[in-house]
């Protein structure tokens, strides 16, 4: 389920680039950003919901950290656009739905790393 959320995303954010760089004036798009800025923080968000999707569940540190941060920046940059007085609908709840499910997926654990510590306390708590 989690894959089919970042693949959908993934798609939304290319279609927001192809649609304000070819058709910058359509209906659609007045509802959402057509500078440079946005489609460079577009792109890069591409890039890392393709690094989310190409990485197995147990992901290292490093890479979680990067996500719970890039999903504070997602939040931060939803609200920044939101309370600055512009009509970019598109883009405050593409960010905000991306900053949930980032935040919630840097919060993930390898429950393997938990079951021998488990088994260890009671087997070293049964012994004594």
């Amino acid at each position: 389920m989690k894959q089919l959320l970042f693949i959908g995303s993934l798609i939304c954010v290319a279609f927001l680039i192809a649609g304000s760089v070819w058709f910058p004036n359509s209906i659609l798009m007045e509802l959402a950003g057509n500078s440079l800025a946005l489609n460079i923080f577009r792109g890069l968000t591409i890039v890392l919901l393709f690094a989310v999707l190409v990485t197995e569940p147990p992901r290292s540190v490093m890479l979680r950290l990067f996500m719970g941060l890039s999903a504070a920046g997602f939040i931060f940059t939803s609200l920044s656009i939101l309370f600055s007085d512009s009509m970019h609908f598109l883009d405050i709840l593409l960010y905000a739905a991306l900053g949930c499910a980032l935040g919630i997926e840097a919060l993930e654990f390898d429950e393997s790393e938990l079951l021998p510590q488990a088994a260890t306390n009671s087997a070293s708590t049964s012994t004594t």
